[in-house]
């Protein structure tokens, strides 16, 4: 949920309309759809933002096959990991 709402805004930032999310998390698509309710009280607030969100910005979100997001979930993880190398070697004390 939380990366929805971190695309969500990356979006609006770049004045997208009617972003298509993909996601394999059966839990986010059907949270945001409102085909399940949400119980988990961690994730109220993010998908009471993600609401409001859906008020002013138009986007669909669209439940896929783990097969589907494979190379996007690869290349995140590639980027966390070249940024967690980069943050043990930087010398500047982190506030």
């Amino acid at each position: 949920m939380k990366l929805l709402f971190l695309g969500l805004l990356i979006c609006s930032m770049a004045e997208l309309s009617n972003p298509i999310i993909y996601t394999d998390s059966a839990v986010v698509a059907n949270h945001i759809s409102g085909k399940w309710k949400c119980r988990h009280h961690s994730l109220l607030p993010l998908l009471m933002t993600v609401e409001d969100i859906r008020d002013e910005f138009n986007f669909k979100v669209v439940q896929v096959d783990r097969s589907f997001v494979w190379e996007p979930d690869a290349l995140c993880n590639e980027f966390l990991d070249k940024l967690e190398e980069r943050k043990s070697k930087s010398t500047k004390p982190m506030i």
